[in-house]
């Protein structure tokens, strides 16, 4: 039976902007647009400027949100091992990305999840009420800092700071 999850901290990052929707065309292969690239490298800065970064980085393995995290692991340089793809977090709910976060194993101490809304976002206003906003942009993170919390007690009420980040915000866009 594996130790509970001791996170340290958690980041938990919407994918960056991706092309519209075409009719008869899959979700799951929609593809950065030019804005969505230029985001997300710059939030991989904002990232190293703060000190956020991750050793593990779990994403959807559509083609947007795996785009969005090597981007993230290009610009941090990170190694290739850091970064895992979960089935179950394609446009995931909020119960299922914290399941998720929870069955990480006890070296983990600062994930970087890059999902989906609303999911993303219902989790987010969740567990940093107030902090994060009803929807996270596209390459909008949410950072929360614990301190060594098991995984089952990922709430608001143990979390010692959280701090929220968008393109807009960092004087990038």
């Amino acid at each position: 039976m594996s130790q509970p999850v001791l996170l340290r901290r958690v980041t938990l990052l919407r994918h960056a902007q991706a092309e519209a929707p075409r009719a008869g065309g899959s979700d799951r292969e929609r593809q950065l647009d030019r804005r969505g690239l230029v985001d997300a490298g710059e939030m991989a800065q904002c990232l190293v400027a703060n000190g956020l970064i991750p050793d593990r980085i779990l994403a959807s393995p559509a083609v947007r949100t795996r785009q969005t995290a090597e981007a993230i692991l290009r610009n941090l340089a990170l190694e290739r091992a850091v970064l895992m793809f979960d089935e179950s977090l394609y446009l995931a709910e909020a119960d299922r990305i914290l399941a998720v976060i929870m069955s990480m194993p006890a070296d983990v101490e600062h994930l970087l999840v890059v999902g989906h809304n609303p999911g993303l976002s219902e989790l987010a206003g969740g567990l940093a009420p107030g902090v994060a906003p009803r929807d996270l942009h596209t390459a909008g993170a949410l950072t929360l800092r614990y301190k060594n919390v098991q995984g089952s007690d990922l709430r608001s009420d143990h979390v010692e700071q959280a701090q929220y980040y968008s393109p807009g915000q960092l004087g990038y866009a």
